[in-house]
């Protein structure tokens, strides 16, 4: 079930049964329902089924993917996608599954970082009880970043 937030009002009093009611919601993930892609296998760990069911009732779904070098349960990088599209592809069966994060690119910003790109990921299912695979990322082309300016 999807966790309501409490619309708070001047002058309300915060009670144990507030702050717990919190601190559930946070501790399952805020109402979200998170994938992990598992590179490995290059698949999602919930099916198809899974995430359109969560996403038709309103429910936003995260991949999470990770990156880097797992030494004391430290992970150096960890890129949170939302899905934000399913659909089928040219009226086959084929289910393509939509997320979208940044993938840093190689274009410098001037000061020796580096610009993070809009990236598309698809990922694809031949029926709802599949587990989704990659299929491919699409990235902005590193040649049109270069007049893009940091701002933050």
């Amino acid at each position: 079930m999807a966790y309501t937030p409490t619309t708070w009002n001047t002058g309300d009093t915060i009670t144990a049964s507030a702050l717990n009611k919190m601190e559930q919601g946070i501790a399952d993930g805020g109402g979200a329902l998170f994938t992990t892609y598992d590179a490995s296998i290059s698949k999602l760990d919930k099916t198809v089924q899974e995430i359109y069911d969560a996403l038709e009732s309103g429910t936003p779904v995260y991949v999470i993917y990770e990156y880097g070098s797992i030494s004391t349960d430290f992970i150096s990088h960890s890129y949170y996608a939302p899905i934000i599209k399913i659909y089928t592809y040219d009226n086959t069966d084929i289910i393509r599954i939509v997320a979208t994060w940044t993938h840093q690119s190689g274009v410098s910003s001037g000061d020796g970082s580096y610009l993070h790109a809009p990236s598309v990921v698809l990922f694809s299912a031949n029926s709802l009880d599949d587990y989704p695979t990659f299929l491919r990322r699409v990235q902005v082309k590193s040649s049109s970043l270069e007049s893009v300016q940091n701002i933050y």
